[in-house]
């Protein structure tokens, strides 16, 4: 049988308003990861935008060492980094150090972006982005895993570079990619990489699973079976239809069947990841995903408010 998990993908709506506002923000979603842990949440994730229009973390690394020093148990990590938007050794060296905060609880997600606005002022191509990302993450493994670095590609050129410190959790923390496209899964697959996603139907997620697990399969890797994480957004209350009542004035849009899967006004989604294959039928596994993600149960201020909180799983 699969093993779930259940954590939380928290969207971090840190508003740029007013100093004091956005201090505030950053405070209560730290007490939300807080919260989680004492409820028996497996991990806290987030997401970074850059350029974005709207309230969002754009600095995850310092984001992280917070979330480290404010909790002891639970998991944490990004769901993505866009990888193109950063300088990979830096980003090797930020997040070993974030590591080293929170005593090995840290899991790193890298992506390659979605978003042309986020890249384009600041004049970095868009198109390109998949082979300086995959670069960039070339440099990352190096960094974490060897005293010295040099490497000579397309996009980087480094020699006799010496990163530190190197992760806590070794060889590396563990990762992830944000994948939506078929080749995303295939390089995860090559890499070795967890995956998770938030877009798709779980008819689509499961076939584009079960295609990184064939794929994973074929690359014969050693060490234990790699994760798979589906992010949801899910709001509990005492009936199916009181939940509905409260959630529903928060959706961008009221027609059956054509909401969007990504909320903006809520903080917190599912995010279930599985460690061994599925069936590729998900009528009765999203129900059990949803009703183990009711557990255990969210004391106030989670519920009933979708504001707050909606649930999340991890497998």
């Amino acid at each position: 049988m699969s093993e779930l998990d259940c954590g939380l993908f928290d969207t971090t709506a840190i508003p740029d308003t007013s100093p004091a506002e956005t201090a505030a923000a950053f405070e209560q979603h730290l007490g939300d990861a807080q919260l989680a842990e004492r409820s028996g949440y497996h991990s806290f994730f987030f997401i970074e935008h850059q350029n974005p229009g709207f309230a969002c973390i754009t600095a995850p690394a310092p984001y992280l060492a917070a979330l480290a020093l404010a909790t002891n148990t639970i998991r944490i990590g990004t769901m993505i980094f866009q990888v193109p938007l950063h300088h990979p050794i830096r980003l090797a060296q930020d997040t070993a150090t974030v590591d080293h905060l929170s005593h090995g609880r840290l899991d790193v997600g890298l992506g390659f972006g979605t978003r042309t606005r986020e890249f384009e002022p600041w004049h970095i191509d868009f198109k390109d982005r998949r082979a300086q990302g995959c670069e960039a993450i070339e440099v990352l493994l190096k960094a974490w895993t060897e005293r010295v670095v040099d490497h000579a590609g397309e996009h980087f050129t480094f020699t006799g570079a010496t990163p530190q410190p190197h992760p806590y959790q070794q060889p590396h923390p563990p990762v992830w990619m944000g994948a939506h496209s078929i080749s995303s899964y295939e390089y995860a697959a090559k890499m070795n990489f967890n995956v998770g996603q938030i877009f798709e139907s779980e008819t689509v997620a499961a076939e584009k699973f079960a295609h990184w697990r064939k794929e994973l399969d074929g690359y014969a890797h050693p060490g234990p079976r790699r994760r798979a994480a589906l992010v949801r957004h899910v709001h509990v209350a005492e009936t199916d239809e009181l939940a509905r009542e409260q959630a529903e004035q928060y959706m961008p849009c009221t027609a059956p069947n054509t909401c969007s899967a990504t909320l903006r006004p809520t903080r917190a989604n599912l995010r279930a990841s599985i460690t061994k294959p599925r069936s590729p039928s998900t009528s009765g596994s999203t129900k059990a995903w949803r009703s183990s993600a009711a557990r255990p149960p969210l004391p106030p201020p989670f519920a009933p408010s979708i504001n707050a909180w909606a649930t999340t799983c991890s497998s």
